[in-house]
């Protein structure tokens, strides 16, 4: 009805379509006189670039993950994704045997840092996460009962990496 169906299939053979675009501009590389490398303009890529705001972000694989942390009372961990400005990611966390207090932030390469969400005796969150910048997108997480508290992460998208940071 809001033809987001659509819209998102649109997406995906696009990104289908750059990425095979990209591929076959890397292997169009030439030498040059002087002995380093020039790579010939790609006609997809700078379309979708210029007149979509595609980048090179939605051209990357789709990645799919679970991490799963305890906390002991007290105890904090963070875990980033790594993700190019534009970037979307889903995301859902489920705190088992309790709440915790969270803070959905990112730093990024050149210095930037933004909050995204934070919420106090939070049993769970969901949602997508767009990266507002090129760097580490995630959550910090505390337990501030008298229990331990399993965290339950579940991530998809368009990241190059995940990993836990404290």
């Amino acid at each position: 009805m809001l033809g987001l169906t659509e819209m998102g299939e649109i997406k995906t053979q696009l990104a289908e379509e750059a990425e095979a675009d990209l591929k076959k501009t890397q292997e169009m590389k030439v030498p040059a006189a002087t002995g380093a490398a020039t790579q010939q303009g790609s006609g997809l890529m700078d379309r979708l670039i210029n007149e979509f705001g595609v980048r090179a972000a939605f051209a990357q694989e789709m990645l799919q993950d679970e991490m799963s942390v305890t906390l002991k009372p007290g105890e904090a961990t963070e875990i980033k994704l790594t993700m190019t400005k534009g970037a979307k990611a889903t995301y859902e966390w489920i705190a088992e045997g309790g709440v915790v207090n969270f803070d959905m932030h990112a730093d990024g390469n050149s210095g930037e840092t933004t909050s995204y969400e934070k919420g106090r005796a939070k049993p769970s969150g969901s949602g997508e996460l767009e990266a507002a910048f090129d760097g580490k997108h995630g959550w910090f997480w505390r337990n501030r009962t008298d229990a331990d508290v399993t965290i339950k992460l579940k991530t998809s998208g368009a990241y190059s990496d995940i990993k836990k940071v404290m």
